[in-house]
């Protein structure tokens, strides 16, 4: 059987490239699993509705955002952030570069005093070449980087500080000026700044309703349609079922790591490159509490080695939809090593799961554990693709590779970087108007 275009992946960036081929092209997108949206998924469970953990729109492509508005309508609702800090037994504002406020004198000191020096000293070295270690001092100080920037960052990615770049930064991490730093140590501010400001999340149905929506009425959509075998130089892709299909084009959302593993004619001189390709896993632990618990938190960010999660965060304050009345939801993020949650026991995820709970009670997020009426867990592998300073080299020269031989390695996983739910959709629209511009 022959296609024009072949798309491995139902995620948003696979669903948004079929969208946009459809009615124009000859095109036929796969699925492994059961349902469309890849990670941008939502499992139902005792009246819950579960991410896989956050899942918000920010929208500042204005072309992607009247695409989910046109899809969601009155489906989408806008809201503005909530989201905390929690260190030294302490709630502040966030970013925490700008709302030191609120913490003991001698931390808020030593981060407006280390903000005070960076600004006035020049740190030696190339910018362009410098780690995110480097950056932080240079942008924020010592203070801020002891306090907040390094131990978060090194709970999320699972790697000390000085082995990532600082590539990723980009838009997702705010700068704040000396009249902000200062003022955030005074005052409690509670202007919202940064990305994520705002987001837009559905009112029902949870993230999943965005896969949905972009799923609805493509007619060559196919579940349950794992890609085994590819070979480039036929330009034959082999599905585990038995289906053979040649291509024009190659689309593909899914892992680099696993697109190159099941590529039969992949060069060797590239296999150590796609080998070297670093991440990291989420536990998602879900949990559904009843009573519902007083607060309009968004997400907290714990930077704190004694508490195992990086971030805990409240989906029943996306949607009242989200879980049923006179109850709430939570989200709790464990970061782990590549390969860890596949060497998981029950007996070890049930461990992780107490001590968080322990936790969530300490700090007074949970009063009792009987609270908990409804758990889920989900195991994410990957989570995050690893910035480290191999990344970018190889990643360029894998993608490059593929790009030459017809194949678009497109998404969060597929271009193997850190990047949001609209960064996903332009990738499906971007991609869809290359390949239609090479038939005209």
């Amino acid at each position: 059987m022959n296609k024009k275009v072949v798309i491995l992946g139902a995620g948003l960036s696979g669903l948004n490239c079929a969208r946009q081929l459809s009615g124009v092209l000859d095109y036929g997108l796969y699925e492994k699993e059961n349902t469309a949206g890849g990670l941008c998924r939502t499992v139902s469970q005792d009246g819950f509705l579960f991410d896989y953990t956050g899942h918000l729109l920010h929208l500042k492509n204005p072309a992607i955002k009247t695409l989910v508005k046109s899809l969601l309508r009155e489906n989408l609702c806008l809201l503005y952030r909530h989201s905390w800090i929690y260190s030294h037994q302490t709630y502040t504002r966030y970013p925490f570069q700008s709302n030191t406020h609120g913490l003991p004198a001698s931390v808020i000191k030593e981060c407006v005093l280390g903000f005070i020096k960076a600004r006035i000293e020049e740190r030696p070295g190339s910018k362009q070449e410098e780690g995110f270690y480097d950056w932080v001092l240079r942008n924020f100080g010592r203070g801020i980087g002891k306090h907040f920037m390094f131990g978060y960052n090194e709970k999320l990615w699972t790697v000390p500080a000085k082995k990532l770049t600082a590539e990723w930064l980009g838009k997702y991490v705010p700068k704040p000026t000396p009249d902000e730093v200062i003022t955030g140590a005074l005052l409690d501010q509670t202007r919202r700044v940064g990305y994520n400001a705002s987001f837009y999340y559905p009112r029902y149905k949870g993230i999943q309703a965005l896969p949905d929506a972009l799923a609805h009425s493509l007619p060559e959509l196919n579940l349950l349609a794992e890609a085994s075998q590819i070979n480039l130089h036929d330009k034959v892709v082999k599905f585990s079922s038995g289906l053979e299909l040649k291509y024009e084009h190659l689309v593909s959302s899914i892992s680099l790591k696993e697109l190159t593993n099941i590529i039969e004619d992949w060069p060797s001189k590239l296999r150590e490159s796609a080998a070297a390709l670093k991440y990291n896993e989420v536990l998602n632990i879900n949990l559904g509490v009843k009573p519902g618990l007083p607060t309009n938190k968004h997400w907290i960010y714990f930077p704190e080695k004694k508490y195992p999660f990086y971030r805990v965060g409240y989906s029943s304050n996306f949607s009242r939809c989200n879980h049923p009345a006179g109850t709430s939801s939570l989200y709790v993020e464990i970061a782990c090593k590549a390969g860890t949650l596949a060497t998981l026991n029950n007996k070890q995820v049930d461990r992780l799961v107490n001590e968080s709970l322990a936790k969530l009670r300490q700090i007074g997020i949970l009063q009792d554990l009987s609270q908990v009426v409804a758990l889920n867990i989900l195991k994410i592998s990957p989570a995050y693709c690893l910035y480290d300073f191999n990344r970018t080299l190889a990643v360029n020269m894998i993608r490059a590779f593929l790009k030459s031989r017809g194949v678009y390695s497109i998404g969060r996983y597929g271009a193997w970087e850190y990047s949001a739910m609209e960064d996903a959709l332009e990738w499906g629209r971007s991609t869809a108007e290359l390949i239609k511009s090479s038939y005209q």
